[in-house]
């Protein structure tokens, strides 16, 4: 034929009569669920079975630095079946004449996995090395590439579980029950109302992840990876968010509440939601802290206080009949201690020893301020602008304050419920991560019915010294226009946030302009409710009003970024969110304020104020002192007591 020239290569096998030589087909990469990668339920292998050692022999899971301190290649296998179904994915391997001829030349040695090269990770009698973070500012970046995903989390079947209770007719002292039940626990938590207020605070939980069934998650959002602990064994995880790793792992879980429970929380998810994960929900990724943006652990067992009835329920998560066996062998241990336990001694709040003046000096003589103050007038100033300008109509500026800290967080956490009571107070720890929590607040709480709350506190003024006085700073809270307007903003806000997974007509406003007291402060407090929409979890809901509101600003989005530029650091825990998600649907979460954070030797805690048009620099300044008094005190105590 005489036409169009040939392409190259089909012309001269033409012109040499002989047929074309036909190209491999392409081959697509699949991924396949073989038979040496999963076990029973699709969880991880068991650890020394012929399938976990199938699983390391064809994995290939990351490519990473080549140096004992950061292994290549990570595999991980668990001594029982993981809950979460956290599965192995892999290629699978094409038939050699499958291959294109320049492929077929035999593969290099594989690296040792993880679970090979344990031994070597570190030389022989070495400290575990430690990242050193400087105190304020962003944390650095880590040294190894941070996609180095090593399991990819998948949703699979649901299991069904059932919740074991017994009640007990009687209310000892939680704390002391804590320290008896829980204290040397690797992971526990203590969630508590250290003041008791009727219709507000009726319950304290406490508990740990023991058993098969427990483990403990620390999420980064910098790289997208959770690390998840589990019966001494460890994965990590790739996630895109935090927020959907939790919401697939609550709903492999199929739990009923029991019908005589007085409360929603039936066992679940319990730990913290850091401040700058609003990257994942409205904000940037601005910052990057120093600590976990996220740690949880799974309760499994749980002791729960009725302060109203004066009972105790103990809660077990059960399986099968080994479960049942387990979970009463340990109802009737800890029956058998709380009969020998004392009777809980009421809260008297202790008057402050301390002088604003006296909480500047000990934060100048002991610890070190992120903005000093004529840096944070200056703050102050130029949220001021951007108000005059039209950026936002208020903005939460906050300040990061941190010092050594030798001593027990827990016994920390014990003279603060002394000094500064509070209702949705908490301690909790993982590993080296501890939070001290004295909060007044209650960011978001849903019941079992799917009824979301939120209360947020604007407007605070200082205890007066005497009665007259102490009613006079009421008196002057719930009439100061200031204040009022900051409270309604943060409603508006909090509406609108709870609008989005809310029925639009159910959103309302029970209660505006309470005032609640406390030790040391008076505060501003209104109510939001709604209900949610068909198909929305409790996860969602969350996700949807984080971070709260009170802590940033209105309008949202905007007020976050002017708070990024002018705080130039991370918040970490502060303005964050305790509590828990429980197995039936609900939650309860509170606002990290006047808590403090403790991780390897060194404390940090947060104080702030919503800055409006109408604020005044050196009163924004003295509140925050207010709101350091608390902490400040509690610390001196404690060593003035260990000295």
């Amino acid at each position: 034929m005489h036409g169009a020239p040939a392409r190259h290569g089909r012309g001269a096998c033409a012109r040499a009569g002989t047929r074309p030589r036909q190209r491999d087909p392409p081959q697509r990469r699949r991924r396949v669920q073989g038979p040496a990668t999963r076990s029973a339920g699709g969880a991880l292998p068991l650890a020394g079975s012929e399938s976990a050692q199938a699983a390391v022999r064809s994995h290939r899971l990351g490519r990473g630095r080549h140096d004992p301190w950061h292994p290549p290649h990570r595999t991980a296998a668990v001594r029982h079946p993981v809950p979460s179904r956290i599965d192995l994915h892999r290629r699978r391997a094409r038939p050699a004449e499958q291959l294109p001829r320049h492929r077929r030349a035999p593969r290099p040695a594989r690296t040792p996995c993880l679970s090979e090269r344990r031994a070597c990770a570190r030389p022989a009698g070495a400290p575990a090395r430690r990242a050193v973070f400087p105190p304020f500012g962003d944390a650095p970046s880590p040294a190894r590439p941070s996609r180095c995903c090593v399991f990819t989390y998948k949703e699979s079947a649901v299991s069904l579980f059932q919740i074991e209770v017994r009640t007990l007719d009687c209310c000892p002292d939680p704390l002391q029950v804590f320290k008896q039940e829980f204290l040397h626990a690797p992971s526990k938590f203590f969630l508590e109302s250290s003041v008791v207020r009727p219709g507000f605070s009726r319950f304290s939980f406490m508990g740990d992840a023991a058993g098969r069934f427990g483990e403990t998650i620390a999420y980064s959002i910098d790289d997208g990876l959770a690390v998840i602990e589990h019966g001494g064994e460890r994965a990590v995880v790739h996630t895109p968010s935090v927020f959907e790793l939790l919401k697939a792992r609550l709903q492999q879980f199929r739990t009923e509440l029991p019908a005589d429970l007085p409360f929603a929380f039936n066992l679940g998810y319990v730990g913290l939601l850091g401040y700058e994960l609003k990257g994942e929900t409205i904000g940037n990724k601005a910052h990057r802290a120093d600590t976990p943006d996220a740690v949880f652990l799974f309760a499994t067992r749980l002791i729960a206080f009725d302060h109203a009835e004066q009972r105790c329920h103990l809660l077990h998560l059960i399986a099968d009949e080994a479960d049942r066996a387990d979970a009463h062998g340990w109802f009737d241990d800890v029956a058998a201690r709380l009969g020998m336990a004392g009777a809980a001694a009421p809260a008297t709040p202790q008057g402050s020893r301390m002088t604003l003046p006296d909480v500047e000096r000990w934060i100048a003589d002991h610890a070190a301020i992120r903005h000093p103050k004529p840096a944070y007038l200056d703050k102050i100033q130029q949220a001021l602008g951007e108000i005059v300008n039209g950026e936002s109509y208020e903005v939460c500026l906050t300040n990061i304050i941190e010092f050594p800290f030798a001593e027990s967080s827990f016994d920390l956490y014990c003279v603060m419920r002394q000094l500064t009571p509070a209702p949705h107070a908490g301690y909790f720890n993982v590993g080296d991560f501890h939070l001290v929590s004295s909060s007044p607040e209650r960011f978001l709480s849903v019941d079992a019915q799917g009824q979301a709350e939120a209360k947020p506190i604007k407007g605070t003024r200082p205890r007066g010294r005497t009665p007259d006085e102490d009613r006079q700073q009421m008196d002057n809270l719930l009439g100061d226009e200031k204040d009022r307007a900051e409270n309604l903003m943060i409603v508006d806000l909090l509406r609108n946030d709870l609008g989005q997974v809310c029925n639009l007509r159910s959103v309302h406003v029970p209660r505006l302009f309470d005032v609640e007291s406390y030790s040391h402060v008076h505060q501003l407090v209104s109510t939001i409710r709604g209900q949610l929409k068909p198909g929305v979890s409790t996860v969602d809901c969350v996700r949807a009003v984080f971070p709260g509101g009170s802590m940033t600003g209105a309008p949202k989005k905007r007020t976050m970024e002017i708070i990024d530029r002018l705080e130039q650091g991370p918040r970490g825990s502060y303005s964050g969110a305790l509590g828990w998600f429980g197995l039936c649907g609900a939650c309860d979460f509170n606002i990290v304020i006047r808590s403090v954070t403790v991780d390897k030797g060194h404390a940090r805690f947060g104080v702030g104020g919503a800055i409006t048009a109408l604020s005044d620099p050196e009163s924004e300044f003295a509140e925050t002192m207010v709101k350091a008094r608390g902490v400040v005190e509690a610390v001196e105590r404690l060593r003035e007591v260990r000295a």
